[in-house]
């Protein structure tokens, strides 16, 4: 630290002679020379202040002397673009500034000396969180304030570089930024200028008309605030350079130090941990799509006994082994939950008896494939005469399961039949006279809506093996 009679001073970083600093709050100075104002901790204060107050207004006529700093500093936020809450650059009558709050307040003031003109306070702020009662542009901006935390004047965080483009800068990001605040007590003019670089910008983000003679005593303490809310931020400082009735030095950046670079993420491990998480997300739903298939169709399975259980087969199996899957012409009869159709095996040409199943009631199917002959109800259409084909081994309707119908379904008398009903309902029962072919193959299939289209909506269809 170099202190001049004109009150010039330069910190490059904050150890051995370089410490003669004031700190209160939560501030520290780290062993590798670097200022932290605020850690993670949430809603706390930390300031630092140059340690003697500075003579700012000539005793002759009360006009504020021009003065002008140049600091670097850095915000790393807890969590990534959440700022909490900021830090200013600050001139006050005090470096224990009481009364002063955390959060929106920056430790500066507090809700009720907020915006009173006997404050004596200037700041130039750097502000991460958009505070809506303070009519905050965003959370991302540099603001003027007298007096109050409503800034007089505040613009986005920005700098305009040697061909006078202005490029956008992020406080939050963690990177070393250089800020650069003049007071011109001829013109009256505050200027603030940011960038990332050493050198200063020729062009100032803010530059605002401002007599702070009437704000300023005699005597100011010089220095910084920051604060942290409801989300914690760590603002760090690297360097400060300060000079009254002149221009401050700039700092060299690559001079100061810094803060360690986080560790390079493995690449490699990241991807197959992706890749991983990908495959095993893909086979945890198929295993819950087969177990929500298993459970759905339990009930049904588990009603057709273990003695009368007819395998499934998928509905292309079927009609692969089919000339074609019958339709409406073919149809025999019905009954409740059950409709008939003659069917014809492909190469054998062996007709057979199909089954279907109405799919608005599981329960009901699943009764029909259970019921005993004597539980016999009606089917319309059938009757004694109603053979699926002669020479088709269908000279015998005896079998071991009868369809449950109900006799409000039926449009016609009941058949005077039973071992008819009960051999369309279910065939290949035992000692039932069916050609072997006729009992591997008689399918019973199951559609969801209108039943009278046989491919489409069908979903399965179930072939009883039962006495083979």
């Amino acid at each position: 630290m170099v202190l001049s009679q004109q009150a010039d001073f330069i910190y490059n970083g904050f150890t051995g002679a370089n410490s003669n600093i004031s700190l209160n709050g939560v501030s520290e100075i780290q062993h590798d020379g670097i200022l932290r104002l605020t850690n993670e901790t949430l809603r706390l204060i930390g300031r630092a202040f140059y340690p003697t107050p500075l003579l700012f207004k000539n005793s002759t006529d009360g006009s504020a002397f021009s003065f002008s700093t140049a600091f670097a500093f850095s915000v790393v936020p807890e969590y990534p673009k959440l700022g909490g809450h900021g830090l200013a650059f600050v001139l006050a009558t005090s470096m224990s500034l009481p009364g002063a709050l955390p959060s929106q307040y920056l430790g500066l003031l507090n809700a009720t000396d907020n915006g009173n003109a006997t404050n004596h306070v200037f700041a130039v702020e750097f502000d991460t969180v958009q505070d809506f009662e303070f009519g905050d542009i965003n959370d991302n901006h540099v603001g003027i304030d007298i007096n109050s935390m409503t800034s007089n004047q505040s613009q986005p965080v920005a700098y305009f570089d040697d061909d006078s483009t202005k490029r956008d800068l992020n406080l939050k990001t963690g990177d070393t930024l250089q800020a650069w605040i003049d007071y011109d007590a001829v013109s009256k003019v505050l200027n603030v200028t940011i960038s990332p670089f050493s050198t200063k910008p020729t062009i100032p983000i803010i530059s605002f008309p401002v007599d702070l003679s009437p704000i300023l005593h005699d005597r100011m303490f010089v220095g910084f605030s920051a604060s942290t809310g409801l989300l914690a931020s760590s603002h760090y400082l690297f360097g400060w350079s300060f000079k009254m009735n002149g221009v401050a030095t700039s700092l060299d950046l690559s001079s100061l130090p810094s803060l360690p670079k986080p560790p390079k993420k493995n690449t490699t491990f990241v991807i197959a941990i992706s890749i991983s998480s990908v495959v095993f997300l893909i086979a945890a739903i198929s295993a819950a799509a087969y177990l929500f298939f298993k459970i759905k169709n339990a009930d049904l399975i588990e009603a057709l006994g273990a003695g009368v259980r007819p395998p499934t087969v998928l509905l292309q199996r079927a009609e692969a082994r089919h000339q074609r899957f019958p339709g409406p012409s073919e149809l025999l009869g019905f009954g409740g939950l059950c409709k008939f159709y003659k069917g014809t095996f492909r190469g054998s040409k062996t007709e057979v008896a199909v089954k279907r199943v109405s799919h608005e009631s599981r329960q009901g199917f699943a009764s029909s494939l259970r019921r005993s002959p004597a539980s016999d109800g009606s089917v319309t259409g059938i009757s004694s005469s109603s053979k699926v084909g002669a020479g088709a081994g269908l000279t015998s309707y005896s079998s071991t399961t009868t369809c449950r119908t109900a006799a409000s379904t039926s449009t016609s008398s009941p058949t005077t039949n039973p071992s008819i009903h009960q051999s369309l309902c279910f065939h290949g029962g035992r000692g039932s006279m069916f050609s072997k072919e006729s009992r591997r193959l008689s399918y019973t299939s199951m559609k969801s809506g209108n039943t009278s289209s046989s491919t489409g909506m069908l979903r399965r269809a179930m072939c009883s093996s039962t006495g083979i």
